[in-house]
């Protein structure tokens, strides 16, 4: 008859990545506070993979109360597999994938800022993309209160204070501004994003008005258009704001959803871009296009800063609360000129 074959066990582990049994358990375990190089840390799970060794996430997460796995949050909920979203998460894996990690994708809502996964305690961390800026939420107010490691990008949370990594929004949104102003434009027109909810859409705004002012120029009434970062919207309220005699010599869109929509709406009126407007965006995908002017997210080196970020909160060595934003890049440069 034969034998079965023994399972593996630490040691096993141990003697093929040339480690001591204590690093293995550390690694395997997730355990809090030592440094255990990358490389060591990779070698280790590489070992435990080819002997087929496996301990029990339920039973380790008894005894470390950690799960190994970090919750993903998206808010983009019509299209959660867009590419700034993968940009991000490409980033944002990078830094965790040595860890022996796991992500856990979720839909988040207004209702639910963080999907339930606090309250539930079923992930050691978690990454929230454009929450809804102004949400009631209970449950983030008790994340906040109990320094649940947490990272928010995209959007930050108005009611309580986390770790917020994103694009300066505001600096990039006056440099975008400045350049159709140096471009010689005095009349220009600004497509927001949904400013109700969204600290992003706010800051651009923002952004756009300093421009304004400190080149003395007037924002006349109704030259900021809230299209909630959708070019559907500006498909409806673009052709609304013509027709009433809104007149512009160029536009600043708060993404580039907006700018192809509005180059379209354009386009069907007869209006060159930039022969007769300019158009200009922060982009949302990350990829240099040269029929729209933008200002490109670095998208992997966000989610690589969420992801030490987490890293660090997850281990307890974080800190106080920290905001990071990182500067766009400009790309493409044929939809600016100077007026006619």
């Amino acid at each position: 008859m034969q034998r079965r074959k023994q399972a593996a066990n630490r040691s096993d582990v141990a003697r093929l990545a040339k480690v001591a049994p204590s690093t293995v358990s550390l690694v395997l375990n997730a355990t809090p506070g030592p440094r255990i190089p990358d490389e060591t840390r990779q070698r280790v799970m590489e070992a435990a993979r080819q002997l087929g060794y496996s301990s029990s996430t339920i039973a380790r997460a008894l005894v470390t109360g950690r799960t190994m796995t970090v919750g993903v949050v998206v808010h983009f909920v019509e299209r959660p597999f867009q590419q700034y979203v993968a940009g991000i998460l490409d980033g944002f894996w990078m830094a965790m994938r040595p860890q022996g990690y796991r992500m856990l994708l979720v839909p988040g809502s207004a209702e639910s800022c963080v999907a339930g996964l606090y309250r539930e305690r079923s992930v050691d961390g978690l990454i929230v993309l454009a929450a809804p800026a102004a949400s009631a939420d209970p449950e983030l107010k008790s994340l906040a209160e109990a320094d649940f490691p947490a990272v928010f990008i995209g959007a930050r949370p108005l009611a309580v204070r986390t770790d917020y990594i994103d694009i300066d929004n505001a600096a990039t949104a006056r440099q975008a501004t400045e350049e159709l102003i140096r471009a010689g434009h005095r009349d220009i027109l600004h497509l927001a994003g949904p400013l109700d909810v969204n600290s992003a859409a706010r800051e651009r705004r923002d952004g756009f008005l300093a421009a304004m002012r400190a080149a003395g120029l007037p924002v006349r009434e109704g030259m900021v258009l809230d299209c909630s970062f959708n070019g559907a919207f500006v498909g409806q309220r673009l052709p609304a704001l013509l027709d009433g005699g809104a007149r512009f010599t160029a536009i600043f869109c708060a993404n580039y959803d907006m700018a192809r929509a509005a180059a379209a709406v354009l386009a069907a009126r007869g209006l060159r871009v930039p022969g007769d407007v300019s158009l200009i965006a922060i982009d949302a995908d990350n990829t240099l296009r040269n029929e729209i002017r933008t200002f490109a997210p670095p998208l992997e080196d966000i989610g690589g800063a969420a992801g030490r970020r987490l890293r660090e909160s997850m281990g307890g060595t974080s800190g106080a609360p920290r905001t990071v934003l990182i500067p766009c890049q400009p790309a493409g440069a044929a939809s600016v000129a100077p007026p006619r």
